[in-house]
Parts: C-alpha cells; structure tokens; sequence
C-alpha cells in the first residue's frame, strides 16, 4: 500500500531576517607592511616570506631598542654630569665652610691671646 500526500501544505521556511556575520581576514595572512611582495605559492615560498617578515620585524625591534638605549645612555650620562656637579658643588661649599670656621678659630684665638697678655700685664 503506498501513502497518500498530506491534504496539509508543508510551510516553507523564510530567510533569517539577521544577517551572516562575514570571517575577517586573519592577521596571519595580511602583510606587515603594504609595500612587501605577495608570497609566492610554490614549495618554500610562504616559508622564504615569513622568514623575511620575520626578519623585517626583529629588524624594526632591533633597531628601537638600540634607539631607547641610547635614551638611556643620554639619559645616565645627564644623571652622572649632574651628580658630579653637584659634588664639586658641595665640595667648594664645604671648603668655603671649613675656611670660615678656621678663620673664627683664629679670631678667637687673637682675642683670646689678647685677654692673656691684658692678664700677664696685670700680673707683673
């Protein structure tokens, strides 16, 4: 015995009102920078590219740490000139405080000797 059709309409299924959400391109595959050369699809090819984005890349990073080290040289060299500044600077003020106090020592000691011989007149 054979089944007879549904007398019932099968619905048919609309379209989803959202829409695909596109693949964005992988960060793998887009080139560091626009003027380096598509890779090639023969044998070694992706290889040689990467390797030469690979060796483009650790360039660029080479050369900013050389660029930040030198900052930091520029920048240890100002901290040295200025601490030796400063020590010359105190080294002068010291000096300059040292020679005070002897020359009131010896002031003193005028006065002093002076006081003695007012005494040793007195004395005699």
């Amino acid at each position: 015995p054979s089944v007879p059709p549904s007398p019932l309409p099968v619905p048919s299924v609309p379209p989803s009102p959202l829409p695909v959400p596109s693949v964005p391109p992988s960060p793998l595959l887009t080139p560091i920078r626009e003027d380096h050369p598509p890779c090639g699809r023969r044998s070694g090819g992706r290889r040689r590219c990467f390797g030469s984005q690979t060796h483009m890349v650790l360039s660029e990073l080479q050369m900013a740490d050389d660029r930040l080290m030198d900052r930091q040289m520029d920048r240890l060299e100002s901290i040295f000139r200025e601490q030796m500044q400063f020590m010359l600077q105190d080294s002068a003020e010291a000096r300059l405080h040292e020679f005070n106090i002897a020359e009131q020592y010896f002031e003193h000691m005028d006065a002093l000797i002076a006081v003695l011989g007012q005494i040793a007149q007195r004395l005699e």
